[in-house]
């Protein structure tokens, strides 16, 4: 097994206002110690951008959507 790596990706939004945080940042992983972690944050990544991805509150879809309207079906 070869040697564990740290990967990280930040993203800062230079536009006005389109950050929540008040560093600009609106994309941070971060992988310590993994065999793969561009792999690791890639797969972090994909998750996180299919169920909490970006849109406009008015427009009601989206795979977090999909989820919460099969869970609400569920509980009835």
């Amino acid at each position: 097994m070869g040697r564990l790596q740290s990967a990280a990706v930040i993203v800062a939004d230079p536009r006005e206002g389109m950050a929540r945080r008040a560093d600009g940042q609106t994309v941070h992983i971060n992988v310590c110690e993994h065999p793969t972690p561009v792999a690791e944050v890639r797969r972090i990544y994909s998750t996180v951008s299919g169920t909490l991805g970006y849109r406009e509150l008015p427009q009601p879809s989206g795979n977090d959507v999909w989820q919460v309207k099969l869970i609400m079906h569920a509980l009835g």
